[in-house]
């Protein structure tokens, strides 16, 4: 028998409606668990990773066998650099069982979150800003429920080295689900990044609504002769997590592959993704 959807996210919390909504806040891709400020954490390094008009998909295992499911597409619209995204992450074959033991489940039931969002980025005096705008529907069993979320960031240079960011996620709400309104993880994240020959070595703070304790992290990115590898640290009073993996470009192709390693012993989560360069 499969594990209860909440079960989902980084740390778990016992309350159904909160637990529910942190997929919101599990990598999406490869990439995310490879650079430390990706889209996914930063809205407002979208300009930075845009190399141009591209087309990505992404599979991925979670947690106690939860599936993702990513495609992205990035390029101009209206002359601003924007992507459009839309995600899965779910888990098909729940079992329901009555009481006594049975040999055959009285049905199957599954969980999932699905998310539709649209991303850009601008430039204004020496600030980057960032907007994420996503629709979101959530099932748990025979329950389902949609709403809204809007991540917004921010990031300054403070010299060709050295800079900071701010993000603020998942602003937003749910429609009630079984009664009562599921609670979004709001998530604020402060980080820094410094260019250094050695690499990209990034700091940042993060507090999550649905989390009691900060979490901590640290990371590195490095280009050695074509690839990209990164290497990041999660760390708060209940979890600890090492994410890794490497990025490759073949042609128009380019291949991330990466993994997390934690505590939880629920499994290694990895991520596959394809992202095609369109001319």
């Amino acid at each position: 028998m499969r594990l209860h959807f909440k079960f989902l996210p980084y740390i778990f919390t016992s309350a159904l409606t909160a637990s529910g909504t942190q997929f919101l806040s599990i990598p999406t891709s490869a990439e995310d668990l490879i650079t430390f400020n990706s889209i996914w954490r930063s809205p407002s390094s979208f300009k930075k990773n845009l190399l141009g008009e591209e087309l990505s998909v992404s599979y991925g295992n979670w947690f106690a066998d939860f599936k993702s499911f990513d495609m992205k597409w990035r390029g101009k619209i209206v002359d601003q650099s924007s992507q459009l995204h839309f995600r899965y992450l779910g888990i098909n074959d729940i079992e329901l069982r009555p009481n006594k033991p049975t040999s055959d489940p009285l049905g199957y039931y599954s969980s999932y979150g699905l998310s539709l969002g649209a991303s850009t980025a601008r430039r204004i005096g020496d600030n980057e800003l960032g907007l994420t705008l996503k629709l979101i529907r959530m099932e748990l069993y025979q329950y389902s429920t949609t709403g809204y979320a809007v991540d917004i960031g921010i990031s300054r240079d403070i010299n060709n080295n050295l800079s900071f960011t701010y993000s603020l996620l998942n602003i937003g709400s749910l429609k009630n689900l079984i009664d009562l309104e599921p609670s979004l993880p709001l998530r604020s994240i402060i980080s820094s990044t410094y260019d250094h020959s050695f690499g990209e070595i990034s700091l940042g703070i993060e507090k999550n609504s649905l989390v009691k304790d900060i979490i901590y992290s640290i990371g590195i990115k490095k280009d050695y002769q074509g690839l990209d590898f990164g290497l990041n640290y999660y760390n708060n009073q209940s979890f600890q997590n090492i994410t890794s993996g490497f990025s490759i470009g073949i042609g128009i192709f380019t291949f991330n592959y990466a993994f997390l390693f934690g505590n939880q012993q629920l499994g290694t989560p990895q991520f596959l993704d394809i992202i095609i360069r369109i001319p």
